[in-house]
């Protein structure tokens, strides 16, 4: 699909097309706190906790969760989408429960619909194994170790009130530690 810029009534030069990701301004259609979860097992450990935080404080929240691992995507009873295809712009508004999208971080086919939906947290729970003895510590320099660098410049693009990460074991005494708090402060 391509559009000029004059297809949306501006006279800006500039053309959308298969590479673009559209990141809307924000405005709120409903009254839910919205949370996006970055490898959180589906909905667990921080979606757990926003929901009785919720509950406690009587905060309609609704999460989406993106995980590569399907196998802890399915014990929640919350939809399942098919995240490494494309995704229809409004599919949020469709999920009134939240949803699990099965799919890679770095993916863009689920960025418009999730930049579309507005999340006002967005949480990271990187996988632990780079940072730890369970993944020989090689931090930055193996495809898991990156997912905690990449999904920060991901929750970056789509400007959440808040970023919650959970401090992985190993993270605070591994060597590369300094490049990625260095990809946080920027």
């Amino acid at each position: 699909m391509s559009a000029r810029a004059t297809q949306f009534g501006e006279p800006f030069d500039f053309e959308i097309d298969d590479e673009t990701t559209v990141i809307p301004i924000k405005d709120p259609e409903d009254d839910h706190v919205h949370m996006l979860s970055f490898f959180g097992g589906g909905f667990g450990g921080w979606t757990y906790g926003m929901k009785h935080i919720g509950a406690y404080h009587g905060i309609s929240t609704k999460v989406v969760a993106i995980e590569s691992d399907l196998l802890a995507c399915i014990n929640y009873d919350v939809p399942i989408v098919n995240g490494y295809a494309p995704l229809p712009i409004n599919m949020m508004q469709r999920m009134p429960k939240g949803c699990v999208i099965h799919g890679n971080v770095l993916s863009s086919t689920w960025m418009a619909p999730v930049a579309t939906w507005h999340p006002n947290i967005v949480t990271i729970s990187a996988p632990c194994q780079p940072w730890s003895g369970a993944g020989a510590e090689k931090g930055l320099a193996c495809p898991e170790g990156l997912c905690f660098p990449e999904s920060l410049l991901q929750a970056r693009l789509l400007q959440p009130e808040v970023i919650g990460l959970e401090q992985v074991t190993g993270f605070n005494s591994h060597d590369q530690r300094a490049m990625v708090i260095k990809v946080i402060s920027m």
